[in-house]
């Protein structure tokens, strides 16, 4: 390693966002470990920015697989500067379509696997008195959509998690920086979305129609994976680094119009809201 150079560790590199962000963090001079499940990937990462690239098997829904592989990477580089939480995958289905099995299919990657990567890899962080932690939701973790109650319910508690925890660790030098990207041009609308066994022709004009909107788009998107990863590098290395980054015009405008609802309905609510303490009550300090 270079005295200059950051160790990356990226989870789910096989396709997608998680592949493009490592290649702009090795196209930038850094050493990028990404996770796969199959050693028969190997190569191909290799291969993606020869020398800065490097491979590991790592499964997120496995906690011995996190254990192990964080300790690899600490092993081989002597620290890790920056996580990005990236394995998951996409479900689609009204709510009631779901059995709980499903959802919690859904929760032990979305959520859990990020949950348990970021705490393993926080005492190798407070030990180096730095860290940042780059956790990919999505826009339906912001913003409701039909028919993605359950996989935006997984990314609402990653954010939720991620927001807390960033005022438990900043004092540690560590910041966490949430990605809310929309639909980019990867496999996440095609092959890679799950929906649920039970399909009720209810639910046809809601989730199934977003359904369909997700498959007539499929392979057309008009946002690039590269040039979000691009964004999430520079806003990750910034001074400025919001809690909260939103990527391509469907996630900026669906942000707008979520912003301005819930601003409607404090305003309009205020009064009552700010009427409910005792008349003698001290309100402390938090």
């Amino acid at each position: 390693m270079e005295k200059n150079q950051k160790v990356w560790l990226v989870t789910g590199v096989s396709t997608g966002l998680g592949r493009e962000i490592a290649k702009v963090a090795a196209e930038q001079g850094n050493i990028v470990v990404g996770t796969l499940r199959n050693e028969n990937q190997f190569d191909d990462f290799y291969n993606l920015v020869p020398g800065n690239t490097h491979p590991i098997i790592m499964d997120v829904t496995k906690k011995e697989d996190i254990t192990a592989g964080i300790a690899k990477v600490i092993s081989d580089y002597g620290q890790i500067d920056v996580l990005v939480n990236n394995a998951g995958f996409g479900l689609i289905g009204a709510g009631e379509e779901f059995s709980e099995e499903e959802a919690r299919q859904q929760f032990e990657t979305n959520f859990w696997g990020a949950f348990n990567t970021t705490l393993s890899i926080l005492p190798q962080m407070r030990k180096q008195a730095s860290g940042n932690i780059i956790q990919i939701s999505a826009i339906g973790g912001f913003a409701a959509y039909p028919g993605m109650s359950v996989y935006g319910a997984s990314k609402i508690a990653l954010e939720g998690f991620s927001e807390s925890l960033a005022a438990e660790v900043a004092g540690f030098g560590i910041k966490i920086m949430n990605v809310l990207p929309g639909p980019m041009r990867t496999n996440w609308a095609g092959g890679s979305l799950k929906s649920p066994k039970k399909e009720m022709p209810e639910y046809a004009e809601s989730a199934g129609k977003f359904k369909g909107f997700l498959a007539s788009i499929n392979g057309q998107q008009p946002w690039s994976p590269y040039k979000t990863a691009q964004v999430i590098y520079e806003a990750s290395q910034s001074d400025k680094t919001p809690s909260r980054l939103f990527v391509g015009d469907m996630s900026v405008e669906s942000a707008d119009k979520v912003i301005a609802k819930l601003t409607t309905d404090l305003n309009n609510w205020r009064e009552q809201a700010l009427s409910t303490k005792f008349d003698d009550a001290v309100i402390a300090a938090h």
